[in-house]
């Protein structure tokens, strides 16, 4: 794999001690893991169960959110960072008040979005046998 440098923007091949660190931290989070199972830790948390409760709700969707936003957004954010950073001298002004509006933007857009989507959904009511011709179109269409 090649990455551009950030200073002289050339390609540069990572070394063999930089996967040698990935593999590690692999291995040390798949030990802790283990470990946090056979002690039982993990056994606390009934993920099989068919209680849901609302905090644990609250928590797989942020945890699922905040991955998939970052996959998403992460090129964004940095092209946004680097494009609006101010000239002020002070570490706040320069680099986290504008990430921070952004975000608060973001954030806002999507709740009011997702309301809007939520009303239009809830007044459209649609059939089973709808929703089984238009299961068998996409499966045919995705082969």
């Amino acid at each position: 794999m090649q990455f551009p440098d950030r200073k002289t923007g050339e390609n540069s091949k990572n070394s063999l001690s930089s996967w040698v660190f990935a593999v590690l931290i692999i291995t040390v989070v798949l030990f802790l893991y283990r470990e946090f199972q056979n002690a039982g830790w993990l056994d606390k948390f009934n993920f099989r169960g068919s209680n849901l409760t609302l905090g644990i709700s609250f928590l797989v969707g942020l945890v699922a959110s905040v991955f998939s936003c970052l996959a998403v957004v992460e090129g964004v954010v940095i092209v946004f960072s680097e494009k609006y950073r101010s000239g002020e001298k002070d570490f706040f002004s320069r680099t986290v008040k504008p990430n921070f509006l952004f975000h608060i933007g973001r954030l806002i857009t999507f709740f009011l979005l997702g309301g809007l989507l939520g009303v239009i959904g809830g007044t459209i009511n649609i059939s089973g046998n709808f929703v089984s011709v238009y299961t068998i179109v996409v499966a045919a269409i995705m082969g």
